[in-house]
C-alpha cells in the first residue's frame, strides 16, 4: 500500500491512464467519429472548420472537466466506504 502512495505522490501512478481508448467498442467509436468529421469537413469553409475546432477544444476541455469531477467524486465515495468499514459494526 504504501509504494502505491509513493507512486502516486512521484507522479508514477496516473488513474487517468486507463480510460478506456484501447476497449474495442471505443476504438470503434473513435474511428466513426474521425470519417464522419472528415467528410464533414469536406463540405466547410474555412470559417466554420475554424468554428469545428473551437467546437472540438471546448468539448475536450468539458469532458476533462467532467471526468476529473467524476474521478474526485468516486474518491470520495471510496474513502467514505473505507471509512465506514473500519468505523461501523
Amino acid at each position: 500500500m504504501f509504494d502505491t502512495l509513493k507512486d502516486f505522490y512521484r507522479g508514477r501512478l496516473a488513474p487517468n491512464e486507463k480510460d478506456g481508448s484501447n476497449r474495442l467498442f471505443i476504438q470503434d467509436l473513435l474511428q466513426l467519429r474521425a470519417s464522419n468529421r472528415e467528410k464533414l469537413c469536406q463540405s466547410l469553409t474555412e470559417e466554420q472548420k475554424e468554428i469545428l475546432e473551437k467546437y472540438d477544444r471546448q468539448t475536450t476541455e468539458m469532458i476533462e472537466l467532467i471526468r476529473e469531477d467524476s474521478f474526485i467524486s468516486g474518491y470520495r465515495l471510496g474513502t467514505r466506504m473505507t471509512a465506514e468499514a473500519f468505523t461501523k459494526e
